[in-house]
């Protein structure tokens, strides 16, 4: 694993240690699918929306205008320098006009466009941010499904996370998505969520 995702780890690690306390609940939780990559995603996108089917009502779904969610799922291509393909938005500023506060880039990226693409000099308008580097097929559903699961039990998210992937040097994940976790906003938990059957 390079260097600088095992570092992005342990400030997770740490981050997520210390925000725990710092619990936030987001009450019926809409959730958004922004694909900027159209039938190029369609896969990944119908896999994701199949696994959460019973934890969230149908989500908010564009190929273009930005859906107002508290949690965001991007299927989107970073650039070298940080922008996204195929759109005049920046990363951050497709964050704000959500007005998510769980973001998760479902597509495949190269960590190091990712990092770039998640700058943001102004530092306002937080949200805990997943990048995916790799989604190793049927793991990465599963392991949002048990993420989620975990938050709508109350658990908050980084704690959720540690539970799932723990956040120690050497440890294998090799059940899980490889990925990027910036805990910015820290304790998230989900309540209130509607569930409907899986259909």
């Amino acid at each position: 694993m390079p260097a600088l995702i095992v570092l992005a780890l342990l400030a997770v690690a740490i981050a997520g240690a210390w925000s725990a306390r710092r619990r936030r609940t987001l009450g019926h939780p809409r959730w958004g699918i922004l694909n900027l990559l159209g039938e190029a995603a369609a896969a990944e996108v119908a896999a994701d929306r199949a696994a959460l089917a019973d934890l969230f009502p149908p989500p908010l779904e564009s190929t273009g205008a930005v859906p107002a969610c508290e949690v965001l799922f991007l299927y989107a291509r970073f650039e070298a320098d940080g922008s996204i393909r195929g759109s005049a938005r920046r990363f951050r500023e497709l964050v704000r006009a959500s007005g998510a506060k769980v973001v998760v880039v479902a597509a495949e990226n190269v960590p190091a466009h990712l990092i770039k693409g998640a700058a943001d000099p102004r530092r306002r308008d937080r949200a805990n941010v997943v990048f995916t580097l790799a989604r190793r097929d049927g793991a990465f559903p599963r392991f949002f499904h048990a993420l989620f699961a975990s938050m709508r039990a109350g658990t908050p998210m980084p704690l959720a996370w540690h539970r799932l992937a723990p956040q120690v040097p050497g440890a294998a994940h090799a059940d899980c998505p490889e990925t990027i976790f910036l805990c910015e906003l820290g304790g998230i938990r989900f309540a209130g969520a509607e569930r409907r059957p899986a259909a």
